[in-house]
């Protein structure tokens, strides 16, 4: 693309935003202080997008469920589905400032529902853990709005973890697109310093419990840290992350994960006895090879009966008998309908890799 299209390209970009990106009469009534009037400005306009007989915000009614048809349909005009999340943008930071935490985070992820929408625009199915987005600036700014408006919010309630995972949301999608993207105010929003501060804490904090207060019952509660003291020492001592566990008969189960991102790499399992609290005991290590299943980390065991079920992708089911202690596994078979076909499933199995 030469200079000349690009400067055409940029003309067009200007004259689209001035004429669908009308959320702005919300938010110069919202800089006034004029939160009612913002709000009725903002559902104005919102529905005159969707639909007066919409029901906003979308997602928490589970009316549309992820896949909205209203939604991907505003594919065809990348500018008023950005309007949409302005106003929803707009939404949030009005209900905020009346405190309905709630309702707030609400329509933040409504701004999210609508971004999840874009992946149908796509001409090849994609997983939800692949980035992507439409080449609109202004989308990308409401999407990371949305996002960091959410972390804040959830760190005023105490829950840093999700404050640090919308915090890194935010960045972490945004790093490969191009300088267009960049903007100075979505690097001013974005604000590296306080992802990493989040990044670095603990979640939850233990010291958060002694200053912490219930500020909004209906999405906190009053909890309590007590440590566990170990009668003898030894065995699972270091702290680790990615790994599964589970509790069955009072007893603790960790298994696989990582001491850190480099290393080293668990296959073990320990177990724990909550009602005498005597030892860490380790078990069989998991014995299939990493070479076969990849690293163990994230995977989930789902308790069957008494055994715990190992779930890792592939059609082979892995199986530890926690009467016997022993490890075995199955395989499982699969038949894709038409409409996983059409998602995107290849051959006779859902799990690619």
């Amino acid at each position: 693309m030469d200079d000349d299209e690009v400067a055409e390209e940029s003309v067009i970009r200007s004259f689209l935003a001035q004429k669908y990106l009308t959320h702005r009469e919300g938010d110069h009534l919202f800089l006034a202080k004029r939160f009612t009037a913002a709000k009725e400005a903002y559902l104005r306009e919102a529905h005159k997008i969707v639909g007066a007989s919409f029901t906003l915000p979308a997602m928490s009614g589970g009316k549309y469920g992820l896949h909205c048809d209203v939604y991907v349909k505003l594919n065809e005009n990348p500018f008023e589905l950005a309007n949409l999340q302005g106003c929803c943008l707009g939404m949030a930071k009005c209900l905020l400032q009346e405190n309905d935490i709630e309702l707030a985070l609400a329509w933040c992820e409504e701004i999210s529902s609508l971004h999840r929408c874009t992946y149908y625009r796509s001409q090849y199915p994609l997983h939800d853990w692949r980035n992507w987005t439409l080449d609109v600036p202004e989308m990308t700014f409401l999407k990371s709005a949305g996002l960091c408006l959410a972390s804040d919010i959830f760190a005023s309630l105490g829950n840093s973890a999700t404050a640090a995972t919308r915090r890194w949301v935010a960045n972490s999608t945004t790093v490969s697109l191009t300088a267009e993207h960049h903007t100075p105010a979505l690097k001013s929003l974005l604000d590296m310093g306080l992802m990493i501060k989040l990044l670095e804490s603990r979640h939850p904090d233990p010291q958060a419990t002694l200053t912490g207060r219930v500020t909004v019952p209906a999405l906190q509660a009053r909890g309590s840290w007590t440590r566990l003291h170990i009668k003898n020492a030894g065995g699972f001592t270091e702290g680790r992350q990615n790994f599964s566990s589970f509790i069955w008969r009072s007893c603790l189960y960790i298994t696989g994960g990582r001491k850190s991102e480099r290393g080293p790499y668990y296959r073990d399992i320990w177990t724990l006895d909550l009602n005498k609290l005597d030892a860490w005991r380790q078990l069989p290590d998991y014995p299939v090879p990493a070479p076969t299943t990849g690293l163990f980390l994230g995977w989930n065991m789902v308790l069957y009966n008494n055994v715990a079920l190992l779930f890792t992708g592939r059609p082979t089911i892995d199986v530890f008998d926690l009467e016997t202690e022993t490890w075995s596994s199955f395989h499982a078979t699969y038949n894709p309908t038409s409409a996983d076909t059409a998602a995107g499933v290849l051959h006779s199995w859902p799990y690619p890799g």
